[in-house]
């Protein structure tokens, strides 16, 4: 996924040396981003220390495009990591994601389980591309 979405391009928010920031092509939420490292591991922890500055100054840069182009909205933060005894498989990949508080569950949703997004994520990417980030 992660290197579609580099290739592709259509969805990127941003990048940085060993990151990258994309709206993925089906969420729950409108405007969700998700954080991603290049190099594998299957939770937060086992990233290597060197690499969290890339990492820190990545997802300041993705908030700040939230917070212009969303009003500051209220959102989550949320690192997905591998369970426990499995986070150095293969099929394990860690990332963050940043998901901005903008629509409410209601019965449909509730009722279900099923989510309705209702934006396109390649809209939601362009919009947060086009805030200048003066870092």
């Amino acid at each position: 996924m992660l290197h579609e979405e580099r290739v592709g391009g259509l969805r990127l928010v941003g990048e940085r040396p060993g990151f990258t920031a994309f709206v993925p092509y089906a969420t729950y939420r409108p405007s969700t981003v998700w954080i991603v490292p290049h190099a594998h591991a299957g939770c937060f922890s086992l990233a290597e220390s060197k690499q969290l500055p890339a990492m820190a100054s990545l997802l300041h840069e993705v908030l700040y495009r939230l917070e212009r182009s969303l009003s500051d909205p209220s959102f989550n933060l949320v690192f997905r990591v591998g369970s426990r005894g499995h986070l150095r498989a293969e099929y394990c990949h860690w990332y963050l994601a940043i998901v901005p508080r903008l629509s409410k569950m209601s019965g449909f949703e509730l009722g279900t389980g099923m989510y309705i997004n209702t934006s396109w994520p390649e809209q939601d990417a362009r919009k947060l591309r086009e805030v200048v980030y003066p870092g």
